[in-house]
């Protein structure tokens, strides 16, 4: 995804699924651009193990923030 979204790269990542209370509104930064074998999925980091559980896994649309 570093083709993509260089690191420090300004995001918003919207929940496909439904309205998701730590994502929806937030602008994430990059920090990390996975292994190459990973294409097309991002991880959000999450401030507790129980809130990236409840996460789990979701489609998402990604939009670059200016």
């Amino acid at each position: 995804m570093l083709r993509l979204f260089p690191y420090g790269t300004r995001l918003r990542i919207q929940d496909l699924s439904g309205n998701h209370p730590y994502v929806n509104g937030r602008i994430f930064v990059v920090e990390d651009t996975m292994h190459a074998r990973k294409t097309n999925q991002v991880d959000v980091w999450m401030p507790s193990r129980s809130q990236a559980m409840n996460w789990g896994v979701r489609r998402v649309r990604v939009t670059v923030v200016n």
